[in-house]
């Protein structure tokens, strides 16, 4: 088969919106996620780092690999690690899965050696995985099930970050408000705050103090993400992440940071896109810790719930209705997160089941897939730097 790679341009969006589409969502009825823009992806410009390989056949892009380069403690030790994103693959070249996929990760991996990094690591559906199971193993990856998505609220006139709305039949209309009530419904009777605990929205004299609760907290991890103070601030900024506090006398004991995630489209199995599509967005927990003392109370869940009230930063009075929805996406082996999560009244996405892949550049280094595995939602999910929302104080 005649394959060539080349790298991303921005001449190349169109075709890798169509290709994000049908490579993702050509085989399913309901409604779809798709980009938030014309342009392809917001954080390839916002991790201006990235790499992102794309196959071409016959002059047509076939496939897409990202990578973004980011640090990471894995096993105990600070490492440059490449989290791969956008690995899509047009359905009537699936047979083909293997040929264009080895060429494209050995492209990457060349790039990712030159740039120091030792891992690459991304998520995948777990379908997907099983599927190729011998081709992972072949390539040298290693990976844990059930990094699943959660998701949760399912308001869909939502006003944050900016008032939008959507075109639904009276069906989807009527579908939709069962599950958003139904998501009230299921929440769980929830004790009051434990004494000497508030939450409180996130400050920019918080992250140190963040920092510091997240080495802690990550100290068993075999992989988990790490920061300077000066890397978390640019991150910070680049990505339009706000956060909520819990804290206990004064001491800091939980931080739930977030970002806000646009996606658009309901293309009811359609790939297809263009402006006259809406747009709606999603609060996605990036990263969410809290000390040992706390997992277990009400505290995480009441950090999810205050999450859900979110109101626009610049008009805080002219908005009634709150979020859209929530989208979590984590190793639900940490219990106390996935606990916490559902006793909001989210639900698991059963039928979106996934892996973390991960394969070691260091010949010496093997990854245990009996630890916990944490990366940050926005090198999973695009994130959406909204310019009329101030970064936080």
């Amino acid at each position: 088969m005649d394959i060539t790679t080349e790298e991303y341009t921005a001449e190349f969006d169109q075709e890798l919106l169509q290709l994000f589409y049908r490579s993702i969502y050509f085989n399913r009825k309901e409604f779809e996620t798709v980009r938030p823009s014309n342009n392809w992806i917001d954080r390839y410009r916002i991790n201006n780092n990235s790499i992102t390989k794309i196959a071409i056949h016959k002059g047509k892009i076939i496939a897409s690999l990202g990578v973004i380069p980011t640090k990471c403690k894995v096993k105990g030790k600070v490492m440059n690690v490449g989290c791969f994103v956008d690995n899509c693959i047009l359905p009537k070249f699936l047979d083909n899965y293997e040929i264009i996929f080895n060429n494209l990760f050995s492209e990457i991996e060349n790039d990712m050696k030159q740039k120091g990094v030792n891992v690459i690591c991304g998520w995948d559906y777990l379908k997907n995985i099983q599927q190729h199971k011998d081709f992972f193993h072949s390539m040298g990856f290693t990976w844990i099930n059930g990094v699943n998505w959660f998701a949760g609220g399912y308001d869909f006139k939502g006003e944050y970050p900016r008032k939008w709305d959507v075109n639904l039949s009276l069906f989807w209309k009527i579908i939709f408000k069962l599950v958003f009530n139904m998501n009230r419904l299921t929440r769980s009777p929830l004790h009051h705050l434990p004494a000497g605990v508030k939450i409180r929205e996130m400050v920019n004299s918080d992250i140190k103090k963040i920092l510091k609760l997240s080495d802690n907290f990550y100290s068993d991890f075999e992989l988990a993400p790490y920061y300077t103070i000066k890397e978390y601030k640019k991150i910070q900024r680049a990505n339009n992440i706000h956060g909520i506090i819990a804290e206990y006398n004064s001491d800091i004991i939980g931080a739930l940071t977030y970002i806000t995630g646009a996606w658009s489209g309901w293309m009811f199995g359609k790939p297809s896109y263009s402006n006259n599509w809406k747009t709606f967005f999603t609060l996605t927990p990036d990263e969410f810790i809290i000390t040992p003392k706390f997992q277990d109370t009400s505290v995480p869940t009441y950090m999810i719930l205050e999450l859900m009230k979110i109101k626009h930063p610049n008009k805080p009075t002219e908005y009634k209705k709150n979020y859209s929805f929530i989208a979590d996406i984590f190793d639900r082996r940490i219990n106390w997160r996935r606990e916490s999560i559902l006793k909001s009244g989210c639900i698991e996405a059963k039928a979106d089941l996934g892996a973390i892949l991960v394969k070691s550049l260091k010949k010496d280094l093997n990854l245990d897939t009996s630890k916990l595995w944490n990366l940050p939602a926005r090198n999973i999910i695009t994130p959406v730097r909204e310019i009329d929302i101030p970064y936080t104080k």
